[in-house]
């Protein structure tokens, strides 16, 4: 059984002695057993006013009162020299509360090199590690704070330490030696002693379960408003300015920050990553821009739209911001497809924000023939598996997506969130004046079949072809319903669409091509049913609209088809284009059949909304950022480095894109960054021998 420590602490005390009482009662009073003996500094023995605070805790047998001069560094050395182990260092402006010494502890012991832990505080001395920047110079609720950050990872490395509270370990403490009495600033003097730590391998921690609030920010701001970073980094440790740069930039540096912004009720800060918009309206495009539009109606979310140009958010409501105007000021980044283009992962994974992805289906994962070339497929491949474990949330359209996401990438099931798409009801079942003589531009032929999809092969157009051709051998008279295809030619390499649309052929099937919305919707209010052949969907929004414009719908009974569909579809008794021509002979035929598919499906459809679909990605951007997946942050942490490096460098065209490309990549991407710390180390250090 592990033991609660004991700690001394050394209470510092400010110029505003109207704060000591308060804050010097928290210390003794709160985790009292855990406090050995209270070391209180009075650097200002001139100033009176402190001795009669003081003189109420006299008689506590912890409370040891030094009276002295000197710089910041000498008064804390002082109060060094007189502890017994470990110390716990804090000023008087400060309020600690239950539970805050026990945790520095546990913190600074987490691990056998951390040297020194600080805890989340709203101290402007903090100004270097901008983690905190919401409580900065502001009184936030303690209590806020702490519900905030429970969720959130124990703790943090830290480039440097807060100079209103921190904690030494005593063990370690003779190893690095006292703070260094010739540098003037607290922050300097800090960051010194954290450059030396670290030159021997030790490290700097937050305790991101520990709130420690200042009560006089702005008093706080003008006493250490001298401490620039161009002040701080002098000393040992060149590259500092460097780091706190790049913590600045990380996830770890900001994550506190996020969550207290959102628990003190700020609307959540939202990048919608469109950059990927195809300019055609195809399935990923109506995910995208249906999403958009009903998150820009929810007034808890201040939406921007990341684009590559500003076209691709044209009709959007929201901040539009270009790649190359980036300025991360945002919580969470959901791109709301994968991610097929390896140079769009920089600007991921250099954020500070949560990402979130939607992994639309394992269809291009495990189809090589939706590609162009193997080289294509081996990259898209590569992308995949490196990115998708450090996402901090996966959304997947349909369970049966879920778990082949869970099971190909070995992704924990809470990692991946479930969140159907929606339809717009209201526009598949309008009727205008118009619509007659769209169809006649159309060519409709009195009974026809159709079927909306791009022609890649699993979505098993061949079958309906040979379905359609059984279905007119068999058809009792001599008038049988035709096949209207349409959608775009994919750029695989086994497309079965010709090059142009075309009429009525012999066989009684036409090709239309790409639709336009309202043609879409008189093609589906006006067939027998809608045909849905595909054997592989990670969900399958055309039967869903097909629903709810009145149109019957019959598909296969695998994959997603039947959880998206439901009882309201009519599903053949096999999988092939034998069973397909039965099914599609039973609906043509039976009239009460389509009757009953028809009030079913729009029934059915009501469940699919976009504002639906909204509301629950509101719930999964605050969750990632009120309770983030430990494992991902992990897993991000280790192959951040990486993952830009395979962004920015990546052959523009290559024989040898695989796996073993993005393995090189990190590989000698965690190379440099090993090279990296080692030239950081101190000069003589580096001299040394091992």
């Amino acid at each position: 059984m592990t033991h609660a420590r004991t700690s001394d602490v050394i209470f510092l005390l400010d110029e505003n002695s109207t704060l000591v009482e308060d804050s010097l009662r928290a210390v003794l009073s709160h985790d009292r057993d855990l406090v050995g003996r209270v070391i209180v500094i009075d650097g200002r023995r001139h100033e009176t006013p402190n001795r009669a605070a003081l003189g109420t805790f006299a008689l506590d047998p912890r409370f040891v009162l030094i009276e002295t001069e000197g710089s910041f560094a000498e008064l804390v050395n002082r109060g060094l020299r007189e502890s017994r182990g470990d110390a716990a260092v804090i000023g008087s402006e400060c309020l600690v509360a239950e539970g805050w010494l026990a945790e520095l502890a546990a913190v600074a012991h987490l691990e056998e090199r951390t040297a020194c832990v600080s805890p989340i505080s709203n101290a402007t001395d903090l100004g270097l590690v901008p983690e905190l920047d919401y409580l900065m110079g502001r009184w936030v609720d303690p209590a806020i704070v702490k519900a905030a950050c429970s969720p959130l990872p124990r703790a943090t490395t830290t480039p440097v330490l807060s100079a209103s509270c921190f904690y030494f370990r005593g063990d370690l403490l003779p190893a690095v030696g006292f703070l260094d009495e010739t540098s003037r600033t607290r922050g300097a003097v800090l960051a010194d002693w954290v450059a030396r730590a670290e030159s021997l391998g030790l490290m700097a921690k937050r305790a991101n379960h520990v709130y420690v609030p200042s009560r006089e920010p702005a008093e706080r701001e003008r006493m250490v408003s001298a401490e620039s970073p161009e002040s701080i980094i002098s000393l040992r440790q060149s590259s500092l300015e460097r780091r706190i740069e790049r913590f600045r930039s990380s996830l770890d540096g900001r994550i506190v920050d996020h969550a207290v912004r959102l628990a003190a009720g700020e609307r959540l800060r939202l990048a919608y990553d469109l950059r990927h918009l195809p300019a055609d309206m195809v399935g990923t495009r109506t995910l995208a821009v249906s999403l958009a539009r009903a998150l820009a109606e929810l007034p808890e979310i201040d939406l921007t739209l990341l684009v590559r140009t500003p076209a691709q958010a044209r009709g959007l409501v929201g901040r539009v911001v270009r790649a190359d105007e980036w300025a991360d000021d945002v919580q969470v980044i959901h791109r709301p497809a994968q991610v097929v283009d390896p140079g769009e992962l920089g600007l991921l994974f250099q954020s500070s924000a949560h990402l979130v992805v939607t992994y639309l289906d394992l269809i291009g994962y495990r189809t090589p023939l939706v590609f162009a070339s193997d080289s294509e497929y081996e990259r898209y491949r590569s992308t995949s598996n490196l990115c998708l474990p450090a996402l901090q949330r996966v959304v997947a359209m349909s369970e049966n997506a879920a778990r082949e996401i869970v099971a190909e990438f070995e992704i924990p099931r809470e990692d991946v969130e479930v969140v159907p798409l929606g339809v717009d009801s209201s526009w598949f079942s309008a009727r205008s004046p118009g619509d007659s003589a769209v169809r006649r531009r159309l060519k409709l032929p009195a009974q026809y079949f159709f079927s909306l999809a791009t022609d890649f092969p699993h979505k098993n157009l061949h079958a309906l072809l040979e379905a359609h051709e059984i279905l007119r051998d068999r058809w009792p008279d001599s008038d049988p319903p035709s096949l209207i295809l349409a959608g775009y030619k994919n750029g695989g390499r086994f497309g079965l669409y010709p090059n142009h649309g075309s009429h009525l052929d012999d066989n009684g099937v036409v090709f239309l091509g790409p639709v336009s919305p309202d043609q879409l919707r008189i093609l589906y209010q006006n067939a027998i049913a809608l045909v849905y052949p595909s054997l592989y969907e990670g969900f399958g929004l055309p039967p869903l609209e097909a629903m709810a414009a009145g149109a019957p719908v019959i598909a296969m009974p695998i994959s997603s088809v039947p959880e998206v569909a439901g009882p309201a579809a009519f599903y053949p008794p096999e999988l092939s284009a034998k069973g397909l021509a039965e099914a599609m002979a039973r609906v043509a035929l039976d009239h009460d059949l389509r009757d009953d598919l028809r009030a079913r499906g729009l029934k059915h459809v009501e469940h699919f909304r976009w504002d639906r679909m909204a509301r629950e990605m509101l719930k999964v951007y605050r969750s990632v950022v009120r309770n983030p997946s430990h494992r991902s942050l992990s897993v991000r942490r280790l192959t951040q480095d990486g993952l830009v490096r395979w962004s920015e460098h990546l052959p523009e065209s290559s024989s040898e894109l695989g796996i073993k490309t993005a393995w090189r990549a990190l590989n000698q991407a965690f190379h440099t960054r090993i090279k990296r710390e080692i030239q950081r180390l101190p000069i003589k250090s580096r001299g040394q021998s091992a």
